[in-house]
């Protein structure tokens, strides 16, 4: 496992120029060395800029007709927004690695990743745009004789506009802070490697004739680990050997998290056992985060959403949170705190407040203030105002802003081992070198069912928090609940 002061890590954040060498060796901000060597990010940041053009087109290439076709054919619109919602949970680093068995090292990996993320945004805010157009606008095209292709381009395609504009401009924002990460799916800066593809096919091969013939694999010499291997093991029955190799390098990942094996740096890595450790310590960490986060910005929301007061602050709070990458945020508390679980666990928490912060406090104030003047009238003081009356009414939607901000802390805790904490899902996923291939899928998977359960929990938990009243009011009338997301809001 990789930690502070281990040779991995040390060679991670060390390989640095010479010059200011004791600002560089404390890894702390040293503007005199970016000033000296501003030359080196050019290239990357022409790279950046390509990746994220190229990925936001490709989505709206691929939302904008969705969209229609949904806006056509209603049906179409909860299967489409809950598949392109679960490519949005998963974790952007763990996409990255999952797709490296399909698509190989390259800029092919990063567009097909950083495109799946920007169809949510892009769908929900053309179908958004719309339905906002109002009725009398295309029935007076209609009573101009335009066809239903020429209403769609001539009157509610420019009235959509700016809610579409709207969605572009989420998903570049979200685009460029997902690309910081784009160097997991890239051996270089010009493009896919020469052992890229093949040599991922090459190793799925190798691994898959290893598990059907096991004259193929490696015998080690040490006796205990011997005896261990020749052990009965549910993972070694015909049946469920044959079903991992044809997963091919997926098997090999669920294969690592069941059975521990010599890792390419000569320790036990994988099994149950260490696959729980990391798991149980990625928990901790996105829950000591959330619970952080709930202390500053549930109270504040709700002060701020009661007074009516506040409100720019909460919508500065929501911009600004969604514009920070987050890999750029772990790493300036790295920079200034040092490592260790409560910096980032702090840096997290950080990323967590936004959503949470926006939500309470739009949440409280869409309550009708009839109700709240009721509540008055009853002579109901402030307190018991807001915990009898208004958060009852905008508790589905501060729910909405927790489910946000969990996933958000459950994927971002995946690069919490380049912060100096290695004990969440994320440390097999960047530390090839120990834990394999293998470890490096199998830990993507987990930690993107994880993202998923994390999505689902929530969701179940809004809807059941949510009053009867307001399930009844939204068969018969539609109620907007406009979910300010770090990354995700439907409308600005």
């Amino acid at each position: 496992m990789t930690t502070p002061g281990s040779p991995q890590y040390e060679g991670f954040f060390r390989d640095r120029a010479a010059s200011d060498a004791d600002c560089v060796a404390n890894n702390g901000v040293c503007p005199d060395w970016i000033a000296a060597n501003l030359d080196r990010y050019v290239d990357p940041f022409l790279e950046h800029v390509w990746l994220v053009v190229a990925s936001v087109a490709c989505g709206l290439l691929i939302a904008f007709p969705l969209a229609v076709l949904a806006y056509r054919r209603r049906w179409l619109v909860a299967p489409i927004a809950n598949v392109t919602g679960i490519l949005y949970t998963i974790p952007s680093v763990a996409a990255f690695f999952l797709l490296l068995p399909i698509t190989g090292r390259g800029a092919l990996t990063a567009i097909v990743a950083l495109t799946a993320y920007t169809l949510l945004i892009l769908f929900r805010n053309v179908l958004e745009g719309l339905d906002a157009v109002p009725d009398e606008a295309r029935d007076a095209g209609r009573g101009m004789g335009l066809t239903p292709r020429q209403l769609l381009w001539r009157v509610e395609l420019p009235l959509a506009l700016p809610a579409i504009m709207a969605g572009l401009r989420i998903a570049t924002t979200t685009t460029v802070g997902l690309a910081a990460l784009a160097f997991f799916a890239r051996r270089g800066r010009t493009g896919r490697a020469a052992g890229g593809r093949q040599g991922v096919q090459e190793q799925r091969h190798r691994r898959r004739r290893a598990l059907r013939d096991p004259r193929h694999r490696p015998r080690p010499d040490d006796p205990a680990r011997t005896a261990r291997d020749d052990a009965v093991d549910p993972c070694e029955g015909g049946d469920v050997t044959a079903t991992l190799a044809a997963l091919g390098s997926f098997g090999d990942g669920v294969d690592f998290l069941v059975r521990e094996r010599q890792g390419r740096g000569g320790g036990d890595v994988g099994g149950l056992g260490q696959t729980w450790e990391l798991l149980w310590g990625h928990l901790k960490l996105s829950f000591a985060a959330m619970v952080a986060a709930c202390a500053v910005a549930l109270p504040l929301g709700l002060v701020l959403g009661h007074t009516g007061r506040g409100g720019f602050l909460a919508v500065s709070v929501a911009n600004i949170g969604r514009a920070v990458p987050s890999i750029a945020l772990i790493f300036v508390f790295f920079a200034w705190f040092g490592a260790g679980f409560v910096n980032v666990m702090l840096a997290l928490a950080l990323l967590a407040i936004p959503p949470i912060l926006t939500n309470t406090y739009v949440g409280m104030r869409e309550v009708e203030r009839e109700v709240v003047d009721a509540g008055r009238g009853m002579g109901m003081g402030a307190g018991r105002l807001i915990w009898s009356v208004e958060l009852p009414l905008a508790l589905p939607l501060i729910m909405a802003g927790l489910r946000v901000s969990a996933v958000n802390v459950v994927a971002t805790a995946t690069i919490a081992p380049l912060a100096g904490f290695a004990t969440t899902l994320g440390d097999p996923i960047i530390n090839a070198g120990v834990y394999g291939d293998e470890g490096r899928i199998g830990a993507a998977m987990l930690v993107a069912l994880v993202a998923i359960a994390t999505e689902l929990l929530f969701g179940l938990a809004q809807r059941a928090v949510t009053p009867a009243g307001l399930k009844l009011s939204r068969g018969t009338q539609r109620r907007r609940l406009n979910v300010i997301n770090r990354r995700v809001p439907t409308t600005p």
